[in-house]
């Protein structure tokens, strides 16, 4: 005969389990995400390990990401992801609610100094599916969390080729006027040449890439030719691309007003859609200072087709 109290351990163990087998918010959800590039598919995956404990991975603006501080209350969780970038860290929150059996939420990411937003409608997939990918995989062994894969776009001047809107946020300077800069960017094979032109459409008077940039690439070591012009000011940067998620420029000194400038800039190609910039100035030999930073990202329907206008 069993014990009290072996009895009530088991029984017990039976209700957790039961509890973990009903969790209406547990599998694999598959729907789309609509953000700043458009609408495409996501897929989130929630897994519950214990009474109190959950984990997941959720496709995010850049890539699929691991979720952490997952939260649940009723038919309602939030959770939060964060992923390294040149720039550093970049946090997003998320919050969900089940409604009729579709999941529906949004997310807030704040990167470089801008939120961006999303919104998510997931219905749970259909049995027999794709299995839930482990979200908060550990390195064997270790105990240590996996880190999340890299974007790899090839380099190449196709990735820049087509229209790209931008939004700029920074100071005031001998290069740029200070406060928001908003329009589009259409970089164009030039004829007979090996390179990119770009001109400017939509309200912006200038661009973070300048007003007519001219871009070149050189494939044996991976070197991106950015040669500028903003109004009476031209600079020229030769940028290492080596890296497929980072471009630092080494931007030759350049003089305006009477004084002697320096400028660091680094790309970061976020994804097949989007890439970043962030631009520090020196004047006459003082230290850096942040200049600004852009986000540049495809048309909604240009996604499909990224290197035709």
């Amino acid at each position: 005969m069993l014990r009290p109290r072996l009895l009530t351990a088991i029984v017990a163990s039976f209700v957790a389990l039961q509890a973990l087998a009903q969790d209406p918010l547990v599998g694999r959800w598959e729907g789309t995400l609509e953000g700043p590039q458009g609408k495409r598919p996501a897929v989130l995956n929630l897994q519950r390990d214990t009474a109190a404990n959950y984990s997941g991975t959720i496709t995010g603006l850049m890539r699929e990401i691991p979720l952490s501080e997952i939260k649940v209350a009723g038919d309602n969780f939030t959770a939060e992801a964060v992923v390294e970038s040149p720039q550093g860290k970049v946090k997003t929150t998320y919050s969900f609610t089940l409604q009729g059996g579709e999941l529906k939420g949004k997310s807030e990411t704040d990167f470089a100094g801008q939120t961006f937003t999303a919104s998510y409608e997931l219905k749970r997939a259909a049995a027999g599916g794709a299995p839930p990918a482990a979200p908060a995989a550990q390195a064997a062994g270790t105990g240590r969390r996996q880190s999340p894969p890299q974007p790899t776009q090839k380099q190449s001047l196709d990735y820049f080729a087509g229209r790209w809107n931008f939004r700029w946020v920074g100071r005031e300077s001998a290069l740029t006027p200070g406060g928001v800069a908003e329009g589009s960017l259409v970089l164009e094979p030039l004829a007979q040449s090996p390179y990119l032109q770009g001109r400017l459409e939509g309200k912006a008077k200038w661009s973070p890439l300048g007003d007519k940039p001219l871009l070149g690439f050189e494939e044996s070591n991976k070197a991106l030719v950015l040669l500028e012009q903003r109004g009476a000011i031209q600079t020229l940067g030769l940028g290492d691309w080596s890296s497929p998620i980072a471009i630092r420029f080494k931007v030759a000194p350049f003089q305006a007003g009477g004084k002697r400038y320096r400028l660091n800039r680094t790309l970061s190609i976020v994804a097949a859609h989007s890439f970043t910039l962030v631009e520090e100035l020196s004047e006459d030999g003082g230290p850096f200072v942040r200049l600004g930073n852009a986000v540049f990202s495809r048309p909604a329907e240009a996604t499909d087709t990224p290197n035709k206008n």
